[in-house]
């Protein structure tokens, strides 16, 4: 029947293992000081079936200060009368540190490392109360001989709760329900002692230093992938039935005390030499590095070996399974300009995908080429709205429609600095605190001189959005200082609301803007819309509905209905443009009317109409307007016959949405949807897309 044997590993400065027999624990002695004679930096002592492989050794002694420690095997057959003391080394499970035994002479090896007391009075014998010597168990032949051991060694009530804790005959149970089934009842604290006893007692077994040898040997780095229901066809000497995985993994946990773990990858639980905080930890250090990595333009290669990085060289194995439980699958990568792919965001949301086609491109894109670009990359069900939105959080607008990045700005990081600081100079610097449009200020700054090259608003918005500190975008092109004094972007149909009542009367189109003027940037193009409660009274005159109305409001709900009649009897949208003349067929006064779209305003005011997108008058229940918008009927007739001039096209298009349609609306719509014309062929294409 085979026997323990003694064993003195002794690890040198450069990693060397150098490892001894010693037919019994008292020849020790002679073990040692050979070792510090060799220059030993760490001496191991060892008692088992067979000796530690020499990474295991490695492994166990990595980051310790040099001394004399001990396997929990060793510390229960050392000879007596050496190392009465003895400590836990923190952090290591079985590990123990010893002061110099009386044998070896005094200076002749590492000093003697401090040692932690054992609280309370020390132990009478060397082994467990109760247990046999060690020399008096067979190495077990496998795992069913080792279960067999180890029930044995434990009395009948604690083999009967850790059977209860692992779930060995059904279940597991908890502390509370154990201790509620025990008679007479005692309390979860006192079952949570006895099972911390049995575990001990298992754990102090020469057969459970065996079975963990066995595991660290088929978890090495040199070794692939374990999971724990391959671990008999690995090792035969593990065969158990199915059904004994799920309390064998936990057993193996707790005789193991976070030096072999599992973790849970891809339905599998896999073996692995570390805690499963430690795991968990990594896990989380490398999603958050990928995510920052992410917002670098990382080279893949370097992300990978950076988040490779936080498990140990000597847990290298490991390390594509870190990859991919920090979500290494949801990284998106674009080819660079350099040919070579770079993390370029996380995730497979439209954001994510958005960045990707902005990356690639060469110059920035329109965001019909994004819609397209994205859905070429994924089968997912995005929605084209869902793509657009995302534009703006992604990249930053540079012409109409058009969206880039940093690196697609014509400018250098020099010419961008200056550009900023002179924007945001002119607008801190003004007398009197207000909102700028993007417009003005580009316009200042050309007119001051203070930028050498070309420069538009769409350019000076997105430097500033990308480099720029002390303005806030207000969206819609409008910035403020920094301060946020002015509490916030002045929406222009609120303000003219607000004035209108404040003055109480009529303004004209040159008085609201030069109050505007005073608070808020105005573009070039400002215009005012004529919605409820705003009217247009005259030409370039502006009141409000319910106030100043040239007939009380209460008199119009025959006009309302004639409009409501007209769209149920037509089923189909009644633009702005058609109202007078249903009114007039309707036999009502409209000489009083200036501007139609007051009907409009209050048709919305009944449930059941409403004002489309392409400003016609709908019924509410009407998923659109059911006729032609403009741009749908001139892409309709540019793409039945692109080879005739803006007029023909006009014609053409305003005989299929039946409305009035110019050739400056053609000329302005084809050139919003990216066409443009050829005067040496005479027709009409679109851009190509992609």
């Amino acid at each position: 029947m085979p026997v323990l044997s003694a064993y003195v590993h002794s690890l040198f400065a450069g990693g060397h293992v150098a490892n001894r027999h010693a037919a019994q624990p008292e020849d020790w002695q002679a073990a040692l000081e050979a070792a510090y004679a060799e220059g030993a930096r760490h001496v191991l002592l060892d008692a088992g079936f067979d000796a530690l492989a020499d990474d295991a050794v490695q492994a166990l002694l990595a980051g310790l200060p040099p001394g004399i420690y001990l396997t929990a095997a060793a510390l229960h057959v050392r000879p007596a009368g050496w190392w009465p003391q003895v400590g836990l080394v923190d952090g290591a499970p079985h590990l123990f540190r010893a002061d110099l035994p009386q044998p070896v002479t005094p200076g002749s090896g590492p000093a003697p490392l401090p040692v932690q007391r054992r609280r309370g009075r020390p132990r009478k014998h060397p082994l467990p109360t109760g247990l046999a010597p060690a020399t008096a168990e067979a190495q077990p032949e496998d795992l069913a001989h080792y279960l067999e051991q180890a029930w044995a060694r434990l009395g009948e009530h604690d083999r009967d709760i850790l059977h209860a804790r692992l779930g060995i005959d059904g279940e597991p149970r908890t502390l509370e329900q154990i201790a509620q089934q025990r008679v007479p009842e005692v309390s979860r604290e006192r079952i949570r002692q006895l099972e911390q006893r049995a575990l001990k007692t298992l754990r102090e077994l020469p057969a459970s230093a065996h079975l963990l040898r066995r595991l660290r040997t088929l978890i090495r780095s040199d070794q692939p992938l374990l999971p724990l229901d391959q671990l008999p066809r690995r090792d035969p000497w593990f065969s158990l039935d199915d059904e004994h995985h799920a309390w064998f993994e936990k057993l193996i946990r707790a005789l193991a005390e976070g030096e072999i773990d599992t973790i849970e990858h891809d339905g599998q639980a896999i073996l692995v030499p570390f805690p499963l905080a430690h795991w968990q930890h990594c896990v989380q250090q490398a999603r958050t590095l990928l995510h920052r990595l992410s917002h670098e333009d990382c080279l893949l290669s370097q992300a990978s070996e950076q988040v490779g990085h936080l498990l140990e060289d000597r847990h290298a194995t490991f390390r594509p399974l870190l990859w991919q439980a920090a979500g290494g699958d949801q990284v998106q990568c674009a080819i660079g300009p350099d040919g070579q792919q770079r993390v370029v965001a996380m995730g497979q949301g439209a954001k994510e995908l958005v960045k990707v086609v902005l990356f690639e491109a060469s110059e920035p894109l329109h965001r019909d080429q994004v819609v397209q670009l994205v859905r070429a990359r994924t089968d997912r069900d995005i929605s084209d709205m869902s793509i657009t939105n995302a534009l703006p959080d992604v990249g930053v607008l540079m012409a109409r429609g058009h969206y880039g990045l940093r690196r697609h700005l014509p400018y250098s990081d020099e010419q961008i600095d200056g550009l900023v600081e002179a924007a945001e100079s002119l607008v801190l610097s003004a007398p009197v605190a207000r909102q700028w449009s993007t417009e003005e200020i580009c316009r200042a700054v050309r007119d001051e001189g203070l930028f050498d090259g070309e420069l538009d608003p769409y350019l000076l918005g997105a430097c500033l959005r990308l480099h720029g500190t002390r303005l806030i975008d207000l969206k819609k092109g409008v910035w403020e200082p920094a301060d946020g004094a002015l509490g916030g972007r002045i929406m222009i149909r609120d303000f003219i609301v607000d004035l209108l009542q404040e003055m109480g009367r009529p303004l004209s189109t040159e008085e609201l803007k030069n109050a505007l003027r005073e608070r808020r940037g105005l573009a070039a193009t400002f215009q005012i819309q004529p919605r409820d409660p705003l009217v247009r009274l005259g030409k370039a005159i502006w009141g409000l509905i319910d106030r100043d109305l040239p007939v009380p409001v209460a008199s119009l709900g025959p006009y309302v209905d004639a409009l409501h009649a007209h769209l149920r009897r037509t089923g189909e949208g009644l633009h702005v443009s058609e109202v007078i003349g249903v009114l007039t067929q309707a036999g009502l006064d409209v000489g009083w009317v200036e501007d139609a779209e007051l009907f409009f305003a209050l048709a919305q005011r009944r449930s059941q109409m409403r004002v489309t997108p392409a400003r016609y008058l709908a019924l509410s229940d009407w998923s659109d307007e059911r006729r032609l918008t403009p741009t749908a009927a001139i892409r309709q007739a540019v793409a039945d016959d692109p080879m005739r001039p803006a007029a023909a096209i006009a014609a053409d298009a305003s005989a299929r949405a039946r409305r009035e349609i110019g050739v400056d609306a053609v000329r302005y719509i084809l050139n919003n949807c990216d066409y443009t014309y050829d005067r040496n062929s005479g027709s009409w294409s679109q851009i190509a897309l992609g």
